[in-house]
């Protein structure tokens, strides 16, 4: 499956794997990012559609890890709230199926769907902790990367607030904590130096467009 046709599909792909509600939301937005920062593009050529089907898939397999009796997992589920023990059995069958780890989910799922070597491989670097993407040259990588760190789960917000959440939420210490975050702003400094616009030009009021063109935010 080619990155035109994970686009194209994605709605049926949310509704195959039975994808959350606000996690479809959140990918959507950060697929709108990425698709923002690439129709800002100014350096070498890049391939948007690679760009935005990845993201449409980064956190397909996230439910093995949703805690749905947190208040997080319950502002997953945004609307949904009083289907909650149908959406503990959808978890239950994923862990069944992918396991309990949600990047390996994730690859799994997108290996069901038969998506492209090229996406494979940005999905898998994205979500592998040991690979250095400030070193990488795979520009729609960085920008795939770039563009997850810009969305936390109530919208889009700065790099500097989403660090600090994830630090929080996953509990990073100091050490690893100051190389993610150096690594972080050196990649948002070389996407804008390749940019037409502005860090502070992707908020929730310019990503609005792109989701609504995605059109797929029924559940």
């Amino acid at each position: 499956m080619e990155s035109l046709e994970v686009i194209s599909s994605i709605q049926s792909i949310y509704d195959n794997f039975s994808t959350l509600p606000n996690l479809r939301l959140h990918m959507l937005r950060v697929a709108a990012v990425g698709e923002q920062i690439c129709d800002s593009w100014k350096g070498k050529g890049i391939n948007k559609g690679d760009v935005v089907a990845t993201l449409l898939l980064h956190d397909l397999g996230n439910i093995v890890v949703v805690d749905f009796d947190s208040s997080l997992g319950k502002k997953m589920l945004g609307g949904d709230r009083k289907r909650i023990k149908q959406w503990k059995q959808v978890k239950k069958s994923a862990v069944s199926r992918y396991g309990t780890d949600d990047h390996r989910a994730t690859i799994l799922m997108a290996g069901e769907l038969g998506v492209s070597r090229r996406l494979m491989r940005i999905l898998g670097e994205m979500s592998d902790l040991e690979f250095d993407v400030l070193a990488s040259g795979d520009v729609e990588l960085k920008i795939c990367f770039y563009s997850d760190l810009r969305v936390w789960p109530m919208g889009v917000t700065g790099l500097g607030h989403r660090l600090d959440d994830l630090k929080e939420r996953h509990r990073i210490s100091d050490k690893d904590y100051a190389k993610m975050k150096g690594d972080a702003f050196k990649i948002e400094e070389w996407i804008f130096g390749n940019a037409s616009i502005r860090p502070g030009q992707i908020n929730n009021k310019s990503v609005k467009g792109y989701i609504d063109r995605y059109g797929v935010l029924s559940v």
